[in-house]
């Protein structure tokens, strides 16, 4: 998710409840709290909740392949901020949710050429 999301800090659960994870968030000033979960080593769910009020979401996952997964080797990823690209979010639902992912990456340089497409 690192790699993903520009700007992310990486910290390991361990045993803290959600709730716990929630007040060390805002205990740092992070501006949105994303947990990967998993059963077994495989990506199953992402909740993305943005502090301190919320929205938050639960987002399920199904057939995650790993990069490590591939077949072919992949080139490293750039860590420049991407420009993102919405397709079909075109409800009042979808429309909240695109804002709930836009929000979670920095506003990208305009020569960026990295992308990112949902």
């Amino acid at each position: 998710m690192k790699l993903i999301i520009p700007n992310a800090i990486r910290i390991n659960r361990g045993g803290y409840v959600l709730k716990d994870l929630v007040k060390i968030a805002q205990a740092n000033n992070f501006t949105d709290l994303v947990i990967l979960h998993e059963t077994r080593g495989e990506p199953d769910g992402l909740i993305v909740c943005h502090l301190p009020y919320g929205p938050t979401a639960y987002f399920g996952l199904s057939n995650v392949v790993l990069r490590h997964d591939l077949k072919d080797k992949v080139d490293p990823v750039s860590e420049a901020f991407p420009h993102l690209i919405f397709d079909n979010f075109n409800t009042r639902l979808g429309e909240r949710i695109s804002d709930i992912l836009k929000y979670l990456f920095p506003l990208p340089k305009v020569e960026s050429k990295r992308v990112i497409t949902f």
